[in-house]
């Protein structure tokens, strides 16, 4: 052994107390470590999952891109999936009861664009056809 180790081992054979705390120290600080990344780990795991419900899963969006760019967007290596929307403009809601919202927003919407969407329906199901619509719940 050489003089560094012989001098430690015999400093801490004279001063067991200052020993034993430095050891429980040195637990607690491994605890508390482990306490806060594993609290951080979980409160980032739960912001994402809010993100997730509230606005959706989708990372990117273009907007009036013609059909060209849409298809090269398609083949990029990089994009795994991908759903479209065609935003068709608005309605006028006869007999709407919420005069605050007489209109309705129309949108077409493709395959796929509910993994994407945070759409919860309440009742009913979700489009299988062009001649059917989903109404918001203030209707």
């Amino acid at each position: 052994m050489n003089i560094i180790n012989q001098f430690t081992l015999r400093t801490l054979m004279k001063n067991k107390t200052r020993t034993l705390v430095t050891i429980i120290g040195i637990a607690l600080s491994a605890a508390m470590f482990t306490a806060v990344t594993s609290s951080v780990i979980s409160f980032q795991s739960y912001l994402l999952r809010t993100e997730i419900a509230s606005e959706g899963a989708w990372e990117g969006w273009l907007e009036g891109c013609s059909a060209a760019s849409a298809e090269l967007v398609k083949k990029d290596e990089a994009v795994k999936s991908y759903a479209q929307v065609a935003n068709l403009g608005y309605a006028k809601a006869e007999g709407c009861k919420n005069e605050d919202k007489p209109y309705l927003f129309v949108a077409g919407i493709g395959k796929g664009f509910t993994d994407f969407s945070p759409i919860t329906l309440i009742e009913g199901r979700m489009p299988e056809n062009n001649g059917e619509i989903v109404l918001p719940n203030h209707l």
